[in-house]
C-alpha cells in the first residue's frame, strides 16, 4: 500500500498545495512551462532566456487566468522559434544583388541570368561593390553613361559601349533597385525616376538585311565538303530561309528535327524550336524549305562520320570540332567562330560588311521574303518566330523592287496627263528650241555632274 504523502508546508508550517504543471510548449531545451504555483494562488509561465536567466510571468489562479497564461505561453513559444532576420543596415550594392539573386534567380531563364549578371557586374565595377545602396543617385547613373561612352581598347583606340547596351545596363540597375524598394531594403526611390534619353543622332541604325543576291554570294563562298566550312554554310542557309536566332540554331538537336527521307514536294520536314533557347520562351514547330532540308542532310552525314558519336555533344547538329571540345561547355559550335567565318565569306564575296548584321541579316531577309510572298506582316513575323507586331516596323523593310513597280505604275497612270502637257507646251511655244524633249546631242553634251546625279539616282533604286 502506497504511503500517504504530506502536503508541503510553507515557512510558517502551514500545509499548502504543491506546484502543478499545467502545460509545456516548445522543443526540449527551449520549453515554456505553465504551472500552478504552490498554494494555488497564481498561475505562472516560466522560460529561460538567451542569457540563461529564468523569466516568469504570473496570472491569477482562476479559469480565465489559466486560459490566458496558456495562450500567452503558446504564442510566445511559437514566436521565438520563428527565424529572425536582422534589419539590413548599410546595405551595399553587393548585398542588394546577393539578395536579389537569392529571391528571383530561379524564375529567370539561363540566358537572362547571364545577361543580368554581366550588366550588374559592369555597374558594380564602376560604382564599387561596397557602396551603400541608399547613396545611389540619378547623377551617378549619368556618370556611368559618360564612363561607358569613353571606354577605350588597351591600345588606346576608342571603344565606347553601344547605346543599346548602355540602356540594358541602366535598366538592370533600376530593376534590382525596384525589387529592393519593394522588399523594404532600399529607401531611395529617386533611381526609379531616372530616364534614359538620347538624341536623334545617337539612335543606332537598324540592322540591315542581306539582299537575296548578297546572301547567295555568301553561301557560294562555303564548301560543305570541307569539315571546317559545312557548319557555317548550313547556318547561313538556315538563317536566310527560316530566320531563327543564332543561339537557337546552334543548339539544335537531332530530336528537334523531323527529316523524312522521301518528300512529295510540299512537305520537306520540320524543326521544333525549344523554349529554353527561344528568346520569348515559346515552343515552335516550323516547316522547312528544300534548301534547309539539304543543309540538314549534310549535317546528318557529318554526324554519322563523327568518331565521337557516343561522346559529348553528339546530340547537337552543330557540335564543336574535336580539337576544341574541351574549350566549350555544352559541346556546341561557337558563335564567335561562326561570325568569323561569315565575315571571311563576306570579304571573299565582295559583300560590304555592316556592323551587327551577321546572321541577323539573314533573319531579316527571311522575314522580308515571307512578306513579299504573302503580303501579310503577321505571317511574315510568325515565320521567323516573332509575335510582336511592334517589331514588324524594324524587321520588314521597304524593298527597292516594290518601290520600282509603284514608280512604273504611277508613270503609266499619269501618261495621258503627261502627253497633254507636252502637246500644250509645244503649241504655246513659238520657239522650236523650247521643245520639252531633249535631243541625243543635248544629252551627250550635258555636264558630267548631271551624269553623276543620274548615276546616284540609279544606285538609289538598286
Amino acid at each position: 500500500m502506497k504511503p500517504r504523502t504530506k502536503k508541503p508546508a510553507n515557512r510558517s508550517g502551514e500545509q499548502v498545495s504543491p506546484r502543478k504543471r499545467l502545460a509545456t510548449y516548445g522543443p526540449k531545451g527551449r520549453t515554456v512551462r505553465v504551472f500552478r504555483e504552490r498554494g494555488g494562488l497564481l498561475a505562472r509561465v516560466q522560460w529561460t532566456n538567451t542569457a540563461g536567466e529564468i523569466e516568469t510571468k504570473s496570472w491569477d489562479n482562476t479559469a480565465a487566468g489559466v486560459a490566458e497564461a496558456k495562450a500567452y505561453a503558446k504564442a510566445f513559444s511559437e514566436a521565438r522559434e520563428l527565424p529572425t532576420y536582422a534589419k539590413p543596415t548599410n546595405l551595399t550594392l553587393r548585398g542588394l544583388w546577393d539578395r536579389y539573386v537569392a529571391a528571383e534567380w530561379g524564375a529567370l531563364r539561363p540566358k537572362t541570368q547571364k545577361n543580368y549578371a554581366r550588366q550588374w557586374r559592369t555597374w558594380e565595377l564602376f560604382a564599387g561593390r561596397s557602396l551603400e545602396a541608399d547613396l545611389v543617385t540619378p547623377e551617378l547613373l549619368d556618370d556611368l553613361r559618360v564612363d561607358l561612352s569613353k571606354r577605350t581598347k588597351p591600345n588606346g583606340d576608342p571603344a565606347p559601349v553601344a547605346i543599346s547596351q548602355q540602356r540594358h545596363i541602366v535598366s538592370t540597375v533600376k530593376r534590382v533597385f525596384a525589387w529592393g524598394i519593394q522588399r523594404g531594403l532600399v529607401t531611395r526611390e529617386r533611381v526609379l525616376l531616372y530616364r534614359f534619353k538620347i538624341s536623334k543622332e545617337q539612335r543606332a541604325e537598324l540592322v540591315p538585311e542581306y539582299s537575296n543576291q548578297e546572301h547567295a554570294a555568301i553561301v557560294t563562298r562555303f564548301n560543305p565538303r570541307f569539315r571546317n566550312q559545312w557548319r557555317t554554310w548550313a547556318l547561313t542557309v538556315i538563317a536566310g530561309e527560316v530566320g531563327p536566332r543564332i543561339n537557337a540554331a546552334l543548339h539544335l538537336k537531332w530530336d528537334d528535327v523531323d527529316l523524312p527521307y522521301e518528300t512529295d514536294g510540299t512537305y520537306y520536314g520540320a524543326i521544333t524550336w525549344r523554349a529554353e533557347f527561344d528568346k520569348l520562351g515559346n515552343v515552335r514547330v516550323q516547316p522547312i524549305t528544300e534548301a534547309v532540308r539539304d543543309a540538314l542532310f549534310v549535317a546528318l552525314g557529318y554526324a554519322r562520320l563523327n568518331p565521337r558519336a557516343t561522346g559529348k555533344g553528339s546530340d547537337w547538329l552543330f557540335y564543336t570540332p574535336a580539337t576544341k571540345l574541351e574549350l566549350k561547355g555544352d559541346g556546341t559550335y561557337s558563335v564567335q567562330a561562326a561570325w568569323a567565318a561569315l565575315q571571311r565569306a563576306e570579304r571573299e564575296a565582295g559583300v560590304k560588311h555592316r556592323d551587327r548584321r551577321a546572321f541577323h541579316g539573314g533573319r531579316r531577309m527571311a522575314s522580308g521574303n515571307a512578306l513579299e510572298l504573302t503580303n501579310n506582316p503577321v505571317l511574315a513575323m510568325q515565320w521567323i518566330g516573332d509575335t510582336d507586331l511592334k517589331q514588324a516596323r524594324k524587321y520588314l523593310k521597304e524593298r527597292t523592287d516594290p518601290m520600282r513597280n509603284i514608280a512604273s505604275k504611277m508613270r503609266a497612270a499619269t501618261a495621258p496627263s503627261s502627253a497633254s502637257l507636252d502637246a500644250q507646251t509645244s503649241a504655246e511655244s513659238p520657239d522650236s528650241n523650247c521643245n520639252a524633249t531633249a535631243t541625243q546631242s543635248e544629252i551627250e553634251s550635258a555636264p558630267e555632274s548631271a551624269g553623276a546625279l543620274s548615276g546616284d539616282i540609279t544606285r538609289t533604286y538598286e
